[in-house]
Formats: structure tokens, sequence, C-alpha cells
């Protein structure tokens, strides 16, 4: 988590960037929200959509038991071709294996505490799909209540794949967010 936050510190001050919104999907949102912890300012808002945020052995065990590069080439060769792509030049079950043991980390302590929400200062909107698997309303609802300056809500009938979201309405509400906190 801590590399991945600094490769977004990296990336922002590569490219000049000056307090930039942040739309974290999954992961991403989580290390959107370490960054503002971290380095409050150079993040000017955060929207997260799908982002876990119940870390313990148990929860980290159940994701890293879907991320076995075998069974997915066995069970669902079309992802496993889309994993491969996305992640070129990578290999993408390295990929996995280095995703699986950042899971398993977090799960284990490394994960952030409740306490470090409370410190987050920018406006933050917590976003979940209604039919996500992954990501539960109430952690997400937990979180946003935990964070001074943020919202909640739920789009329905997202799932947690952002391939099987409705882009459309998902763009029409990080505008809205976007603009509505500038």
């Amino acid at each position: 988590l801590d590399y991945f936050a600094e490769n977004l510190l990296h990336f922002i001050e590569e490219k000049k960037l000056e307090k930039p919104n942040i739309f974290g999907y999954s992961m991403g949102g989580y290390v959107a929200l370490k960054l503002a912890l971290t380095h409050p300012e150079k993040v000017n808002l955060i929207m997260t959509l799908g982002t876990k945020f119940d870390w313990s052995p148990e929860s980290a065990e159940r994701e890293v038991k879907m991320l076995n590069p075998d069974l997915i080439a066995e069970k669902v060769p079309k992802f496993a071709e889309q994993l491969k792509q996305r992640h070129a030049p990578q290999d993408w079950k390295q990929v996995l294996a280095k995703t699986a043991d950042m899971m398993l980390a977090l799960g284990n302590g490394r994960a952030l505490q409740s306490i470090d929400f409370h410190k987050v200062n920018c406006p933050v909107l917590i976003t979940v799909g209604s039919a996500d698997n992954m990501v539960s309303v109430k952690e997400s609802q937990e979180i946003a209540a935990a964070i001074p300056n943020s919202a909640f809500e739920t789009f329905e009938g997202f799932n947690h794949p952002i391939e099987q979201v409705d882009v459309g309405v998902l763009a029409e509400r990080i505008e809205a967010f976007m603009k509505s906190k500038i």
C-alpha cells in the first residue's frame, strides 16, 4: 500500500498536478485515501468506487482464494487473457501473486485503521455498487461515517468488476462530484 501511495505521489509530482481530484476504483480508492493521510497537501478530493475496507485475516484469505492464476486460466480463460493483456509486459500471474501478498498484509495488520480515516481532511465520496459481491454496503458506510467531510452513495445494480458498470452513469456522478467540491 505504501508503495502504491508513493507511486501516486510521484505521478502527481511528475505531471505537476496541483491538488488533483482523484477517482479511485477498488484498491485505487484505498491508495488515494492513504495518500490523503500521508500527503494531505497533495489531494483536493477523492471519490471511491468498490473500495474494500474490511481487512482481517479471514477477509484477506477469502479474497486471495479468488486470485489463483491456474484456476482462473482453467475456469475463466477469457478473463485470464484479459489479465494477460491488461498487465503486459508484466506477467499477470506474478501480478496476482503480489496482489495476494498485499491483501494478506492488509489482513494481518497493515490496513488503515479506523483512527486513520478520522484524519482524512479532504472531501470524500465513498460509493459501492448494490450488487458488489466483494465490498459490502455496510463497510463502505462505516468508513464514510468515519471520515469527517464525507458522504456515501450506492450505485444501484453495479457489481464489482468495473467492466460491468454503466460507465455513463458513473462518469456523470464523478463529474458532478468533482464540480460540486471545487
